[in-house]
């Protein structure tokens, strides 16, 4: 994990804005470098985890803008109390929460659509 450089700002709470960040929560690596190739290509900083846990402990010292959670990370449905818990330490971090799972798409009836 990196550390945030002497340039960087803080939050009221004591946080570390570095800049534009992103914080990438899923189990699947190759999930995670997609997503951070993605904000990469826009400018953008991501930081990867595998495990929640391990996104508390940044998330105490650092601000991100974004994060993007995987529902089922790290067992089924986990993710709805990781959102929970990151808008408890950072109300202000907007979340994606993402979900590839067959079971969702057998219910919506059509495969997950895409943005254009």
């Amino acid at each position: 994990m990196s550390e945030p450089s002497n340039t960087s700002k803080m939050t009221a709470s004591g946080r570390a804005v570095i800049g534009a960040e992103v914080l990438v929560i899923d189990k699947d690596e190759n999930v995670r470098d997609g997503i951070a190739a993605l904000a990469g290509e826009a400018k953008m900083n991501a930081t990867c985890v595998a495990d929640p846990s391990d996104a508390w402990e940044l998330l105490k010292t650092r601000f991100f803008s974004v994060a993007v959670i995987d529902l089922d990370t790290p067992h089924p449905n986990a993710g709805i109390d990781t959102v929970t818990s990151i808008q408890m330490i950072s109300n202000t971090t907007s979340i994606i929460v993402t979900d590839a799972s067959q079971e969702l798409r057998r219910h919506s009836g059509s495969p997950a659509s895409r943005c254009h």
